[in-house]
């Protein structure tokens, strides 16, 4: 029978949830609304995933939890613990990601840190590879042959845009053009913030990779990833939007 996993990616402004095989994820990840996360809804929608996919509990092989929110781990984990007759693992803590660490202290780098760059160390043939998460935060790691370096962190867009607002009397909140928008001088506050922010990202992630890239020897794959990362496409070599979760699913299947 087909190995199956239940895989988790629990971040700061998002969860997705995932069906997974050895061979790829079974379907689009599924976004679960932070507003309702609450035991009901996130029991309701775990067995309605397997439902849609004729599954039962007995079926799985395993459930894997990678966040960096801690209360919404514990909630997940209690929430499904009692329905499972398989192990549940909190990624890297119960279940360790195969790739040296040279983070100091080790236990202190963020899990989904650890988990991206695996998964684009088995996705990607590179020796040397830059992985890029625009996310609530952005970070970008570099990562050698089988080992994890370390990388930068800064905010992203939409703590950005919140802080402009929040900490001057006159700068309206703005949305931020996921789409990207033509460069040129903005004709009111909105658009003046708005190409800011999108062509400040562009700038600064541009120019970090290249930092980052010399760090490296002069050569390294680039590899994006986040909500923010199809805006700036063109700056990566490729663009994973589900990197945590593959990174889950590559993990061993046997213990």
């Amino acid at each position: 029978m087909q190995q199956i996993r239940v895989l988790f990616d629990i971040g700061n402004s998002r969860v997705k949830m995932a069906l997974a095989c050895p061979d790829g994820l079974l379907d689009k990840a599924q976004p679960l609304r932070l507003a309702d996360l609450s035991a009901a809804y996130l029991r309701e929608a775990f067995l309605f995933l397997l439902s849609s996919h004729d599954l039962q509990v007995n079926d799985l092989t395993g459930v894997l939890l990678c966040s960096v929110v801690p209360e919404l781990e514990v909630l997940v984990s209690q929430t499904l613990a009692p329905l499972l007759v398989s192990p549940l693992y909190v990624v890297p803590r119960e279940l360790a990601v195969p790739l040296s660490n040279h983070y100091e202290p080790a236990e202190a780098l963020g899990s989904d840190r650890l988990v991206e760059a695996y998964a684009a160390r088995r996705l990607f043939p590179s020796e040397n590879l830059i992985i890029v998460d625009l996310g609530t935060a952005i970070t970008i790691d570099c990562v050698a042959g089988e080992s994890f370096l370390g990388g930068l962190i800064l905010p992203g867009p939409t703590l950005a845009r919140q802080s402009l607002a929040r900490a001057t009397a006159q700068l309206p909140k703005v949305s931020f053009p996921e789409k990207g928008i033509p460069f040129r001088p903005g004709q009111n506050t909105e658009t003046c913030i708005q190409t800011g922010l999108f062509w400040g990202l562009r700038a600064m992630v541009r120019a970090l990779v290249e930092e980052s890239r010399q760090f490296l020897g002069g050569q390294a794959m680039v590899i994006g990833t986040g909500g923010f990362a199809k805006s700036c496409h063109d700056l990566f070599d490729a663009v994973r939007a589900d990197l945590v979760l593959e990174g889950l699913r590559l993990l061993p299947w046997q213990r």
